[in-house]
Formats: structure tokens, sequence, C-alpha cells
């Protein structure tokens, strides 16, 4: 169960190919039973573990030398060359998937929407999903006890991440914010005109940009106020999918003021300051949410140890999110696109 962490996980093979059991970090204890025949298969996937362990230790500044290369080549024989080979088989057919899939999203002749460009291709463990990514877009991952917000070029294979798995957004705070609001009296009352607040400058801004064919204008005139940014970061503002609250802190209420004089807005002209304190809000409010979020699923706590406001979220994250590990990762070709909507969340993929 992908919204679960376990104390033990039990595996009645040694993996080959789809996923290396010693990398399966939903559980501090992995057991492995195993046929003679796979005895070898076992020993080098507890190599490869080890020594790309090492290598992260090494970067950290916790070790002190890499594994030598020329003592792990001396240790593998040829049947283990044999079965390093079929990992790379498996993790092609793999990718193979992936990529028929994306085949058949850039030649559906039906849809005529936007398209987006991708630069990183995410498989998960079992082969069923394929995460596509556009460039700066980000995912939350847990590692080491914590929820993260991370740029997808951070993406390792092992990593897990934490999806919204409803039709209601990708953004997987919107997900919990939306229930949030829906089933809490106390969230509604605390945050339900902050929440609004944040959000209808993205909107405007938005239909600014589609209007004027893009963010070059904007950009421009940003200059007048004194104010300078790339057209990538104006549309992950304007962007109703990006993790972004707002612009930063240090900048926010002139960038408002600037946004709403730009686009002839007089409410957000006026109101900049107002927008910039709940963007603010919202902002700290997600941070006490990926904690807790944490809580329920890192640390597997009941209710109470979970912030009150939180509450819902207990019984309904395994409703509203997924959680998968990375497989396999790479970088796509320049120029590679596939329909925006399908972009920065697991599809399944044709098989």
């Amino acid at each position: 169960n992908s919204g679960v962490v376990f104390d033990r996980v039990l595996f009645v093979c040694a993996g080959f190919g789809v996923i290396n059991p010693q990398s399966v970090l939903i559980a501090p204890e992995r057991t492995m039973l195993v046929y003679d025949c796979e005895n070898l298969k076992t020993k080098l996937q507890e190599r490869i573990f080890a020594k790309d362990k090492n290598a992260v230790l090494v970067s950290l500044g916790q070790a002190e030398t890499e594994i030598a290369e020329a003592a792990e080549e001396q240790s593998i024989t040829e049947e283990d060359k044999i079965e390093i080979d079929t990992d790379a088989m498996i993790g092609d057919l793999m990718f193979g998937s992936a990529d028929r899939t994306f085949v058949r999203l850039n030649v559906d002749g039906t849809y005529q929407g936007a398209k987006a460009d991708i630069t990183r291709i995410v498989t998960f463990s079992g082969g069923e999903y394929a995460a596509y990514f556009t460039k700066r877009s980000s995912v939350y991952r847990v590692r080491g006890g914590k929820v993260e917000d991370v740029d997808v070029n951070d993406i390792s294979e092992g990593d897990i991440l934490l999806f919204s798995n409803t039709d209601e957004g990708r953004d997987l705070f919107k997900v919990f914010m939306k229930n949030l609001l829906d089933e809490s009296s106390d969230a509604r009352k605390e945050f339900s005109d902050a929440y609004a607040t944040s959000l209808k400058w993205r909107k405007v801004l938005d239909n600014y940009i589609k209007a004027h064919g893009g963010a070059e204008i904007f950009v421009r005139r940003l200059k007048d106020f004194s104010i300078e940014r790339d057209q990538m970061t104006v549309r992950q503002w304007a962007d109703e999918d990006s993790h972004i609250i707002g612009p930063q802190r240090t900048e926010a209420e002139k960038i408002f003021a600037a946004i709403g004089s730009i686009t002839g807005d007089a409410g957000i002209t006026e109101n900049a300051k107002q927008i910039a304190d709940a963007c603010s809000a919202i902002r700290s409010l997600r941070m006490r949410m990926l904690e807790a979020v944490k809580k329920i699923v890192v640390n597997k706590l009941n209710g109470k140890d979970i912030d009150p406001l939180f509450a819902p979220l207990v019984a309904n994250i395994n409703k509203l999110s997924i959680m998968l590990q990375a497989e396999r990762v790479k970088n796509a070709a320049a120029g590679t696109q596939i329909p925006a909507y399908q972009t920065n969340r697991p599809i399944p993929v044709e098989i």
C-alpha cells in the first residue's frame, strides 16, 4: 500500500530488476526469502546499494573514501554481470512503456489543447505509472523523516514522492486545503478569506498573460516598477498548479501593486499589502500542513499527535494522495512535449 509506512517489508524474491529491495525506504527492516539461484542477485544488490549509500555519505562529508571501483569489479562474477545486463534490459523495457505512452499522448489527434515542454521523466516501482515533469516544477518528497517540496531536478532513483490522487488538481497542498475548508469549521474561520485572497491575483495575472500571448510584455512592464523577473518566474506565478504561493516576502507588496497597475485591476493595487499578508499566512500554513503530513505518513501517528487543525487529513490522506517510489529517472530530450494537463502527475503507462 503506497499510502502506508511499514515496520517491516518481506520480499519473496530478489526482485530481478523491477526493484532493488535494499533501496526500499518505506520500512526500517527488509527481509528477503530467496532461492539458492537468487543468492548471487541478492549479494549484487547489497553491493550496489552499499556503494550508492557510501557515495552519498562521501558527498555529505560523512565518509572518507569511496568504495574502490576495482575491488567492486573483481567481486562481480560472470553470473553477476548477466544479472546486471538483465537489470538494464528491464529498465529499458520500463522506459519503453513510458515512451509508448509519450508517443500516444503526442499523436492523439483528438487533443487540440496546449502542450508543455518536459525536461524530466520518471518511472515508478511496479511499472504502472510514469511522470513527465516540466522545467522548474516541484514535487513533494518523503525523505529522512521529512516531507519536502523539491525541484524535479533533485529527484533521484529510490525517492518516495507524494502526489495528488484526485481530479481536483495536481498541487497536493491545494487538494488538502480544499478538503480542510470543506470539513473543518476551524480552518474555514481562520484561513478561508486569506486563502481566497491569495488565489485571486493569480487568475488576473494568468488572464493578462494569455491575452498578450505570453509573459514577455508583462516582464518588460515590470521593469517600469524597478522589478526584474524572467518569463519563467512570471509563468510560475500565474500557473494554478505551481507550488509557489506568491512572490518572495521581501518584495511581495511592491510586486502585487505592480501586477494591479499592469493588468488594470485596481483592487489588487489598492490591497497589495493585504494580498501579501494573505500569501504569507498561507505559506506558513503550508509549512504546518507538511509537518502534519509528515507525522501521518512518515511517523504513523494517530490524531492525538497531529495539529488539531489538520485532523481531517488523518482520515482522508490515503484517498487524496498517492505515494510512489521512483524506479528510474532520466532527462527528456530537448523540445519534448506532451499535453499540458498530463504533466507533473503520475499517469498510467502502456505496457
